[in-house]
């Protein structure tokens, strides 16, 4: 048992970790937005493909939770001729065609992409060679009156893992890609029911 203990104790002294940092871009974003009222879209969002599906199932959820039937998602909008894609900060001219075309109140665009990928959860490198941050990702959320035809808010959360600058360990463990952007999602979430009227 004794020596299981001291494997373990070398096991663990040969690895290290890094705490994920969430970084909220727009400091000047001061208010949110009110979800009391109108129709709301979700349009498809724009993320790596492994993380899409669950991106797109926490975003129903949570807004749902806010608009109740209030909220539909693009892909499940009836009967209607929309553009093929909705990119962020699309034109007036896109927003007026979606209000005349589905009489919807606002629309929320979502994307997710990322910036920094140069290891999975697990890696095991020579620490000679690892240095600072080893991923990053973004998060952007836009919302937009169809009314008025302009965004109404506007949020980016930068999610990243770092090594630490005084490791020494050749096997490090770090939150992957797919989860730095579901803990970004969930950090712009948190900023945006803070700031917004229910």
């Amino acid at each position: 048992m004794k020596r299981f203990l001291s494997l373990l104790v070398f096991l663990f002294s040969l690895y290290s970790c890094s705490v994920p940092n969430y970084y909220v871009e727009n400091k000047t974003q001061d208010f949110g937005v009110d979800f009391t009222n109108g129709k709301w879209m979700l349009n498809k969002i724009d993320a790596p493909l492994q993380v899409e599906d669950k991106l797109k199932k926490n975003a129903l959820h949570d807004f749902k939770a806010l608009l109740d039937d209030r909220l539909i998602a693009i892909e499940d909008v009836k009967g209607q001729l929309l553009p093929k894609k909705i990119p962020l900060q699309p034109t007036k001219e896109t927003l007026k065609e979606l209000k005349i075309g589905t009489n919807f109140d606002y629309i929320i665009n979502l994307k997710a992409s990322n910036l920094k990928q140069d290891f999975d959860s697990v890696s095991l490198t020579n620490h000679k060679f690892q240095n600072g941050e080893i991923n990053s990702n973004e998060v952007i959320i836009e919302i937009y009156d169809l009314s008025l035809l302009e965004i109404i808010y506007s949020q980016k959360v930068i999610g990243s893992a770092s090594i630490p600058e005084n490791s020494s360990s050749d096997v490090h463990f770090s939150k992957s890609s797919n989860s730095l952007i579901l803990g970004a999602y969930k950090k712009l979430m948190k900023e945006l029911k803070n700031k917004s009227i229910k």
